[in-house]
């Protein structure tokens, strides 16, 4: 438990403008007494915002995991906790100043954990088809265009 974010449900939801606080019936049953997020998904066991970790949350049966979106030069999410994608690939660049393309070609690793492999950055429609009617979803805009992803619901 102490891995993850553990916040009750008025705390998360009271931020969101269409609350009416009454739990809305898109949210999934909570498995806890307290909703639990995972933070930029289980990176306790995977390197941080990759599907591996959002997988780990989803077998640890959380209620959500959060994301960080940010947009590419080209328009395309993708999914990225700082702005300069170094922390994660040991390579210098900024996510809103680089081509998709070019970032799916970049593997991230945790700097700490080589043990864990390589993985690519998770474009934003990778997420969403993994999580699914598995766990909820909790953004966090970095840099990205807040109506573009609502579309897509």
């Amino acid at each position: 438990m102490n891995k993850y974010i553990v916040v009750g449900l008025v705390g998360i939801l009271s931020c969101l403008p269409f609350y009416n606080h009454a739990q809305p019936k898109f949210l999934n049953k909570s498995n806890h007494k307290f909703i639990v997020i995972a933070h930029r998904g289980d990176h306790i066991e995977a390197p941080e915002n990759t599907l591996l970790a959002y997988q780990h949350a989803i077998d640890n049966d959380v209620d959500f995991i959060e994301i960080d979106l940010r947009t590419t030069v080209d328009g395309k999410q993708i999914i990225m906790h700082n702005s300069d994608i170094e922390h994660m690939t040991s390579i210098k660049g900024k996510v809103k100043e680089m081509r998709f393309d070019s970032l799916r070609k970049i593997m991230v690793k945790d700097p700490t954990h080589s043990e864990w492999g390589l993985h690519k950055i998770p474009a934003f429609n990778e997420v969403l088809e993994l999580c699914r009617g598995k766990i909820n979803i909790y953004l966090d805009f970095k840099d990205a265009d807040v109506e573009k992803p609502i579309k897509k619901f």
